[in-house]
């Protein structure tokens, strides 16, 4: 019984943990989603000043984490960099 019971329980941690690592990467969609337009425009403007790169990204982040708060939205660094690099790629591409 005890056996069962163990078995029970790691399929429903399994699932759980799932639904967590799903949750958290719709979050993440909808956390660039909603500051992607900002990160681009505030990549795009860094783009023009005279400033080495890691200078720009630095300020990006910034930037994009301050306005962030503005919304009331809790950036990690990690997501906040992404959505610099993210960013920083469409710039290239497009301008």
């Amino acid at each position: 019984m005890l056996a069962w019971l163990k078995k029970l329980w790691s399929r429903v941690v399994k699932i759980f943990k799932a639904f967590v690592e799903e949750a958290i990467d719709d979050v993440t969609k909808k956390v660039i989603a909603e500051l992607k337009d900002f990160a681009v425009d505030t990549v795009a403007s860094l783009s023009l000043e005279d400033l080495k790169s890691n200078v720009k990204r630095k300020k990006a982040l910034e930037a994009i984490i301050a306005e962030a708060k503005k919304r009331g939205i809790a950036l990690s660094g990690s997501v906040g960099n992404l959505l610099v690099e993210l960013a920083v790629q469409y710039v290239k591409n497009n301008m």
